[in-house]
């Protein structure tokens, strides 16, 4: 068994919203998959996501494009309602991954990285919790359990416009003349929604928590 990420993720106030999270959900999935083709997402009981990331180091990027693409959707000043609300708890899982049956599908797969993601997600609605990391590896789930949150409080502060900047910067590398283009903006504009989201300040950490992963495991 290979060592892998698997993010899974549970929409928020689902039956509620007015947005088609199905469809923005899909639409992430092929912006990812345009880079990665062999990440995999499936949605389960409607509003519960599972995804497959190849490369364990590349699992918390990831979460961050899939949170960003979901809030670009989140509209409303103050307290968001949540019909206008697109948003999920995300808990990520690192470990081995074994396939059972050829036809490649995450419902016939198993292993330490499905059992680390599901059963803290099923853990997180009840502590109020975003985003969650396990590894499996007592000392870096410690580490991890000391970030997340302050991953969540910047995150979960993304307003739409941030996030509609933030997303492309992830997922293509995209310059802020660029983003300011895209959403007809000033450069200037864009590189502020970029700074206000704290994002540099994210792949920082990003970058210790890949090499971090990747010592320890040997990956």
């Amino acid at each position: 068994m290979i060592t892998r990420a698997v993010i899974t993720g549970d929409i928020i106030a689902s039956t509620k919203t007015d947005l088609n999270y199905k469809e923005v959900i899909e639409d992430i999935a092929a912006d990812i998959q345009k880079h990665d083709p062999s990440f995999r997402m499936e949605l389960y009981r409607g509003d519960t996501i599972q995804m497959l990331v190849n490369k364990a180091a590349d699992g918390l990027f990831i979460l961050l494009v899939v949170k960003a693409g979901l809030r670009r959707y989140s509209r409303g000043k103050g307290s968001i309602s949540v019909k206008t609300l697109l948003d999920a708890r995300l808990s990520l899982g690192i470990g081995s991954v074994k396939e059972e049956s050829s036809d490649g599908a995450l419902a016939s797969m198993n292993g330490d990285a499905f059992i680390n993601s599901g059963r803290t997600l099923d853990k997180m609605k009840a502590e109020g919790a975003f985003i969650k990391i396990t590894t499996g590896h007592e000392g870096m789930d410690l580490e991890f359990a000391a970030v997340a949150p302050l991953l969540e409080a910047i995150t979960q502060r993304w307003s739409s416009n941030q996030a509609e900047a933030i997303y492309p910067y992830l997922l293509n590398s995209a310059t802020q003349a660029q983003i300011g283009h895209t959403l007809n903006i000033s450069q200037r504009g864009a590189g502020k929604r970029l700074e206000t989201g704290n994002i540099d300040n994210i792949l920082r950490y990003n970058d210790y928590f890949k090499k971090r992963l990747t010592w320890k495991l040997k990956i």
